[in-house]
């Protein structure tokens, strides 16, 4: 499992939005804003064994598994919203829906994880003991 490279997230958050000329500056500072504040969302969400560092550039990689990259592109797309920027004709819906389930979005890694951590632990409880799963 490899890590998320921002961008291609960058790059299908561009066609997601309105975004013209002059506006790219801003588009892409509030594209690195939005990621840092998706993960540290998910880091405190998470309660990952290793914290996702925050980024200073599109090119560089969210240490977080691959198989997340909806996720982390959803959530993103959301905070981007939040920041002012407008999404393209005919996505506006399926971004309203993406921010009332941010919750959903961000619980869905925290199970994903349990539920991994709980089927590689065969014969010892104490990851799941540790996340709160007994007593």
């Amino acid at each position: 499992m490899a890590n998320i490279q921002l961008q291609g997230v960058y790059q299908a958050l561009q066609r997601r939005f309105s975004v013209e000329g002059a506006g790219l500056d801003r588009f892409e500072s509030d594209f690195l804003d939005s990621v840092n504040y998706a993960t540290r969302d998910i880091n405190r969400r998470c309660d990952l064994s290793t914290r996702i560092d925050m980024i200073a550039s599109i090119t560089d990689t969210v240490a977080l598994s691959d198989e997340y990259l909806d996720v982390l592109a959803r959530v993103v797309a959301v905070n981007m919203m939040d920041f002012g920027q407008r999404p393209s004709a005919g996505e506006e819906a399926g971004m309203e829906a993406d921010k009332q389930s941010l919750p959903v979005l961000i619980d869905s890694i925290r199970s994903d994880i349990l539920n991994q951590a709980i089927a590689a632990d065969t014969d010892d409880e104490s990851d799941y003991v540790a996340l709160g799963g007994l007593g």
